[in-house]
């Protein structure tokens, strides 16, 4: 983990949590239902916070996640980022990318395990490049990752902007095909 990374989430996690708030995590956004005090196991008191998917899907209809607020600085769980930061980012996906680096999915996976969004828009320029410069040796797995990095980005989208997953998802690429044309 970066130690810009560490930084933010510390500078993060050291904020106040309430009912309402957002949090997000490995790229899925999450609402906070409710912060109160609860006995742990070993019979301490401590501080939790639960939460529920702000977008439900099948697979995660119903889930309530708690972590006590002890355990957070130690996650890489934070809150979104703001509108002006996530414009700047759309912006830059709007950048035509010059030099197509090649993507190693062990390397990108280390990125996704920091769930930093601005670490995880290069990706996404990368692959893009590389996938419309390559077509057809696009593998599964660039595929794979191209489509999670597309994920992760649509869900905080969604969530800072006020829309629902498909316009941001729409949005997002509408923005990296008009990249294309430039």
């Amino acid at each position: 983990m970066s130690s810009k990374t560490l930084t933010l989430n510390k500078m993060v996690n050291n904020m106040d949590y309430k009912k309402g708030d957002i949090l997000i995590d490995f790229g899925a956004a999450y609402k906070i239902k409710d912060v109160k005090s609860q006995k742990n196991l070993e019979g301490k008191t401590e501080l939790y916070i639960f939460y529920t998917p702000v977008f439900e899907t099948n697979q995660n209809r119903g889930i309530l996640c708690s972590i006590s607020l002890s355990n957070l600085d130690k996650t890489n769980k934070r809150k979104p980022l703001s509108k002006s930061k996530i414009y700047q980012l759309l912006r830059s996906l709007s950048q035509k990318q010059t030099a197509i680096n090649p993507v190693s999915p062990k390397q990108e996976e280390v990125v996704f395990k920091t769930n930093d969004i601005e670490q995880i828009v290069p990706i996404i320029k990368r692959l893009e490049a590389e996938k419309n410069h390559q077509e057809k040796d696009f593998s599964n797995s660039k595929q794979a990752i191209y489509q999670q990095a597309i994920d992760c980005l649509t869900q905080e989208v969604a969530v800072v902007l006020g829309i629902t997953l498909d316009k941001a998802e729409q949005k997002i690429l509408s923005i990296m095909r008009n990249s294309r044309k430039k």
